[in-house]
């Protein structure tokens, strides 16, 4: 990332290290971040609830709301942000789990607490 003081080199403007670099590529770069969110579901669990990826520019790679399989005892909404509203309609980790390795594959996967993010996974 750039420091805010310096000039984008692409773009010729001010950045903050937490924007994307505006005319960088949007694809799959060889470093993703990754984060997820997690519920806590029948029978103390944790489960998958949200799923955002951006690439090394800082683009958004991926970012959904993932419906759990068992029903949710505490959305943990104070830490993950996700509400009941947030996840009706959602799709189920089943259904998206091809698009997610598909970016995570051959990566290197940067993240806070990988461990817990891979366990949901």
């Amino acid at each position: 990332f750039i420091k805010s003081s310096q000039k984008a080199p692409i773009t010729n403007e001010k950045l903050t290290p937490l924007m994307p670099i505006l005319n960088a590529p949007k694809t799959i770069t060889p470093f993703v971040a990754l984060d997820c969110e997690m519920v806590v579901v029948d029978g103390g669990e944790k489960e998958l609830a949200r799923c955002s990826i951006v690439n090394y520019n800082g683009h958004v790679l991926f970012d959904k709301f993932i419906r759990p399989q068992k029903k949710v005892t505490d959305f943990l909404t104070w830490v993950s942000g996700v509400t009941p509203a947030k996840l009706r309609g959602s799709p189920t980790f089943d259904e998206v789990k091809g698009e997610i390795l598909k970016i995570l594959n051959g990566r290197k996967i940067i993240g806070h607490s990988l461990k817990n993010d891979f366990a949901v996974l």
